[in-house]
């Protein structure tokens, strides 16, 4: 009897009892892929050099024209940069953004992607032409509290060097070229 109480509780919680074993089962097979992944990986990967070096860091310094000078450095950089226009309270940032433009000119030009790139790389001790970018000036807050906020964001690549393709570092960095002159 003894047993057939055992095989009449197991079918009363033969749900719990398989969903139990599907949890362990699960677990165990989700532990082991990653191993498992990590290992085929590296058995079937082959081995590749990196035909760049890294450069020192740029010391750059971000006027208030919206234009960037580059440290002395001994090198030049290729340079973008990208444009934050919001409403600001403290950490608070309003969903709608102001009205703003960003135009190519005046030595950058617009890769369509959301930056503006400097068309010519930037020598060492020297300066972008300013950020061609105008806010409109009269609009309000659109709530109490609320300052008009402009964050430039820049980027510098070293302009030297070319990859394994025979491209330039912006290229393959940023999949953009400055136009042949």
């Amino acid at each position: 009897m003894k047993i057939s109480g055992f095989i009449k509780m197991i079918a009363n919680h033969k749900k719990t009892i398989l969903l139990g074993t599907l949890t362990v089962l699960s677990a165990v097979s989700i532990m082991s892929i990653g191993p498992t992944y990590a290992y085929l990986n590296m058995e079937g990967s082959s081995s590749a050099k990196n035909s760049f070096s890294v450069a020192r860091s740029v010391a750059v310094t971000v006027n208030p024209d919206y234009s960037l000078t580059v440290g002395n450095t001994n090198y030049e950089v290729y340079v973008r940069a990208v444009a934050v226009v919001s409403w600001k309270k403290g950490n608070n940032v309003y969903s709608t953004p102001p009205v703003y433009s960003l135009n190519a000119g005046n030595g950058w030009t617009d890769g369509g992607d959301g930056f503006y790139y400097y068309s010519t790389p930037v020598k060492s001790g020297d300066s972008t032409t300013p950020l061609p970018i105008v806010v409109d000036s009269t609009q309000s807050p659109p709530e109490t509290g609320y300052k008009l906020t402009v964050d430039i964001l820049f980027q510098t690549i070293q302009a030297a060097g070319k990859s394994a393709n025979n491209e330039l570092p912006t290229k393959d960095a940023w999949n953009w070229s400055p136009a042949q002159s």
